[in-house]
C-alpha cells in the first residue's frame, strides 16, 4: 500500500510540474483558511461573476468550492470560525458604479457613512493618517483644502 501511495504521490507531482498554471490561494482563500478578516474595497466595481462566487462564502455554510485547482476532485473550503468578510462601496449612481445584487447584498449588514465634510473633522483623519505614515503634518492643510 505504502508504495502504492508513492507512486500516485509522484504522478500528482509530475503532472503538477507539467502544468501550464499552478493554483496559488490568493487574498480570500488565504483568509478562509486562517481566519483572518479580508476586506474587499469597492466591492461593487468586481465582475457579476466574481461576486456571485461570495454568495456561498457569505451562507451559513461559509464554503467556496474551487474547481479552478483542475484536480480529479473539487477541493470545497470551508471557512475558519474567525474568518470575517468587511466590504465598502460607494452608492451605485456615482460614476461607474453599480449596485450590488440582491442575493449578495441580502448577506451583509449595511452601515451608511455620511461624507465628512468638518474641516477639523477631516483634519483630524488626515492627521492621523499622516502620523501613521511618518508624512510631514504639515501636508494635512493643503489636503483638507483640496476641493475648496
Amino acid at each position: 500500500r505504502a508504495a502504492l501511495h508513492e507512486a500516485e504521490a509522484l504522478a500528482d507531482e509530475l503532472r503538477a510540474a507539467a502544468a501550464l498554471f499552478v493554483w496559488v490561494d490568493g487574498p480570500l482563500v488565504t483568509a478562509m483558511r486562517r481566519g483572518d478578516l479580508l476586506l474587499i474595497d469597492e466591492i461593487s466595481l468586481a465582475e457579476d461573476a466574481v461576486l456571485e462566487r461570495l454568495n456561498s462564502v457569505l451562507d451559513p455554510s461559509r464554503t467556496l468550492t474551487v474547481p479552478e485547482k483542475g484536480e480529479r476532485q473539487l477541493e470545497t473550503i470551508v471557512a475558519h470560525p474567525s474568518f470575517r468578510l468587511l466590504a465598502t462601496m460607494n452608492p451605485g449612481g456615482d460614476f461607474g458604479k453599480k449596485e450590488l445584487s440582491p442575493a449578495l447584498r441580502n448577506r451583509f449588514t449595511e452601515v451608511w457613512v455620511p461624507a465628512v465634510t468638518a474641516r477639523e473633522e477631516l483634519l483630524s483623519l488626515l492627521s492621523r493618517t499622516l502620523s501613521a505614515a511618518d508624512a510631514p503634518m504639515e501636508e494635512a492643510d493643503a489636503l483638507a483644502d483640496w476641493d475648496a
